[in-house]
């Protein structure tokens, strides 16, 4: 049992966390703010944001919390924070004109599943709605 008096959410941790560039400081602290805010109010438990195991491209995984979303035409796109801060390190290598930033997962899909501009970020609301996260 979790004592009252320990917050769930306190977004302000989030912020004390020190990353060089202040474009990607802001994209992935930014993710990572939401992540952690889903993570603590919107699921039932820590099977929640691990994720279930499930086949992916012929391997049994675990696929974790997945709370972002990418509008694409009429449908949504879901994916998790790990799929953000890729997006974002590759967005970094690219500015420095560097190539060949390891993926560590999901690697057979290559960085297909990463694709996203920032302006379509966002996550579905609890009616199934959109809603932007306002990341540039």
């Amino acid at each position: 049992m979790i004592p009252l008096s320990i917050p769930l959410y306190v977004p302000r941790r989030v912020d004390t966390i020190t990353l060089g560039q202040p474009v990607l400081a802001n994209r992935i602290k930014r993710a990572m703010q939401h992540f952690v805010k889903c993570a603590a109010t919107k699921t039932a438990g820590n099977q929640e944001v691990i994720g279930p195991m499930a086949n992916v491209g012929g391997r049994v995984v675990r696929v974790p919390l997945q709370c972002f979303a990418i509008r694409e035409g009429t449908s949504v796109r879901r994916l998790g924070l790990r799929e953000v801060v890729h997006r974002a390190r590759l967005d970094e290598a690219a500015r420095y004109g560097l190539t060949g930033v390891v993926k560590g997962f999901k690697s057979h899909l290559g960085n297909d599943d990463c694709q996203l501009g920032w302006g379509q970020l966002g996550w579905v609301n609890e009616i199934g709605l959109f809603q932007p996260l306002g990341i540039n």
